[in-house]
């Protein structure tokens, strides 16, 4: 005898429906009325899917729990138990044949005790020995699509992982949740653009600032990433499948936007309950500047393998409508140099500055520059940065409002005759590849 408790099948009515239950016979009508819809609503929706809790025996294949009466979406409450006979629990369903159905089984972590390594395998109606499909996982939940058999009828097996056959075996054991899901049509698009939420311009992709947006799908844990991509050089953007390939379900979605210079402050536009074949156009996803931006940036001129004087400049503007006053300066970052440090980090420049709304106030100029060691080995590195900091001269460094990294790159490759020059976006990748190499 399994030490699994019996258990009965039950509708999941929602709270605020059973507390009307005592009240008069109009709140009634309205308590019937609102149970139909719920219902017809469920078959599209998991908030009001139907739950079962397993009923004892239900192993082997055989003896699978009849649920042939169920509608979807539903899910199953059970237990796993170690293997003495019932390890496997089988649950009988019928659907019309070819419905795609979507089939998650996770731990119960609700439960003292949640399972927390799944296995689920499709049976077709005459229980074969092996499952025609199956997928295992640990720690993650385990999904399965597939299409409803001719007979409109199919079984589905749960166990812990690796229990590649469905024999039982192992000893790991915990409550589960099995959810089935009938699979409506995909989305089929995601769009929009991204703009400066002070001057309304198109921000792209392919150069400065080098836009990225995110799409993110909510789930009953928060929000899973979904896909990414670029803007173009209107700062459109488009998703039609998720980033490996595969169609965009439904529900509810967040678009996030990353942008150069550009404050992560406001920068995602929730997307509500997104239809199947749905082209959902998204409103404007306009980023807020840094309150001050660098542009027009102009590199130093090559320099010889001798070494010499790198001068660079680079324009400085407002990037909202509001005065700015303190100072603007360049860290070099250098690496590369071999020893236990392998590099250095120098001021090139430093000047006050003061920006204002009105003609020839909102930008200026900064030019800067450093000297560059011909001793330098090879595979030297060299990366001015441009900074703003608000504030009196004294404490500008602390309150820092603007920010590019890098401007520019030099490199100094074996053999050359000079220094090469990497300009954005070769340069940003190239930092990237050194931070995530440290």
């Amino acid at each position: 005898m399994s030490s699994k408790q019996k258990k009965v099948s039950t509708l999941s009515i929602p709270k605020n429906l059973v507390a009307n239950k005592a009240r008069s016979k109009q709140t009634w009508s309205s308590l019937l009325m609102t149970l139909l819809l719920v219902c017809a609503v469920g078959f599209f929706s998991r908030a009001y899917a139907q739950t079962y809790l397993e009923a004892e025996p239900n192993d082997p294949c055989g003896s699978a729990q009849n649920l042939l009466s169920a509608f979807f979406p539903l899910q199953v409450e059970g237990f796993k138990t170690q293997p003495f006979g019932d390890a496997v629990d089988y649950y009988k369903f019928s659907a019309p044949p070819g419905t795609q159905m979507q089939v998650t089984f996770d731990g119960n972590f609700s439960q003292p005790n949640p399972l927390t390594s799944y296995g689920v395998g499709l049976f077709t109606s005459d229980c074969p020995v092996f499952p025609t499909a199956n997928a295992f996982t640990i720690f993650s939940p385990s999904h399965l699509d597939f299409n409803v058999p001719a007979d409109g009828t199919f079984i589905l097996g749960v166990t812990a992982c690796c229990d590649l056959d469905f024999s039982g075996s192992g000893t790991i054991e915990g409550a589960y949740i099995l959810t089935i899901v009938p699979n409506l049509p995909p989305v089929d698009s995601i769009s929009g653009q991204v703009t400066d939420q002070f001057t309304g311009r198109p921000l792209a992709g392919a150069v400065e600032p080098f836009t990225l947006v995110q799409l993110f799908r909510s789930n009953q844990f928060g929000f899973e990433f979904v896909a990414e991509t670029p803007t173009d050089e209107n700062g459109n953007y488009l998703f039609s499948s998720a980033v490996v390939g595969g169609p965009l379900p439904t529900g509810d979605y967040q678009v996030v936007g990353y942008a150069n210079q550009y404050q992560r402050v406001d920068n995602f536009i929730d997307l509500v309950n997104v239809q199947p074949q749905e082209a959902r156009v998204a409103p404007v996803l306009a980023l807020l500047s840094n309150p001050v931006r660098f542009t027009d940036v102009k590199p130093c001129a090559p320099i010889p393998a001798q070494g010499g004087k790198c001068d660079f400049s680079y324009t400085a503007s407002l990037g909202t409508a509001d005065p700015m006053k303190g100072a603007v300066w360049s860290l070099i970052k250098a690496w590369n140099f071999g020893g236990i440090a392998n590099g250095t980090e120098f001021l090139g420049c430093e000047q006050p500055l003061a920006l204002a709304p009105g003609k020839g106030t909102a930008s200026k100029e900064v030019r800067c520059g450093f000297t560059v060691p011909g001793s330098v080995p090879d595979s030297a590195i060299f990366c001015p940065d441009a900074r703003f900091g608000e504030g009196s001269r004294a404490n500008p460094h602390f309150s820092v409002q603007g920010l590019i990294d890098p401007l520019f790159c030099l490199t100094k490759l074996p053999g050359q005759d000079s220094f090469s020059i990497l300009q954005q976006p070769a340069a940003v990748e190239l930092m990237r590849l050194r931070r995530n190499n440290r």
